[in-house]
């Protein structure tokens, strides 16, 4: 009679045991990603103020209309300088925050097109910078770059009217 029930609690040793360690494990990024949603708000409030957006028209419609590309970044006037880094960087941030898995891809699925269209104004640029700065695998915007690329690989296409609504 003592072998069928050191069976079972042996069984429901290893099912605690199984839970334990999912639930730890759950735990874990939890707290990953808590750490991290401070920097997470700093972005949004940047993304809600009205000078971002109008920075951001400007880069996606009038940048390379305006100025040479061969340039750089760094030989742009000032305060559009200051617009195509703040920018820029700001969509940087969301790459690195999704590259390290603490933003759901389902939550940046309403701001890949805003960054695939961002990319595209400033590729020439950011190209031209790298050649003027003489480097190539640390440089300026690589993060960006390759979340664009991936955002496109994956084929996502722009979003609903809708979702746009959101931005």
């Amino acid at each position: 009679m003592s072998v069928p029930i050191n069976i079972v609690a042996i069984c429901l040793s290893g099912i605690a045991l199984i839970a334990s360690t999912i639930l730890a494990t759950q735990q874990r990024n939890l707290q990953r990603r808590s750490t991290f949603l401070p920097a997470y708000v700093l972005l949004l409030n940047e993304f809600r103020s009205g000078d971002f957006h109008d920075n951001y028209a400007f880069i996606c419609s009038k940048l390379r209309q305006e100025y040479d590309a061969e340039l750089g970044i760094s030989g742009l006037p000032k305060e559009v300088r200051d617009a195509v880094y703040s920018v820029a960087y700001f969509y940087q941030g969301l790459a690195v925050l999704r590259g390290t898995k603490i933003l759901d891809p389902e939550l940046l699925s309403s701001v890949n097109y805003r960054a695939v269209k961002l990319w595209q104004a400033i590729e020439v640029f950011v190209k031209a910078e790298r050649e003027l700065l003489g480097a190539d695998s640390i440089s300026p915007f690589r993060t960006l770059e390759k979340y664009v690329s991936e955002t496109q690989a994956r084929g996502r296409r722009r979003p609903k009217y809708s979702d746009l609504d959101t931005l």
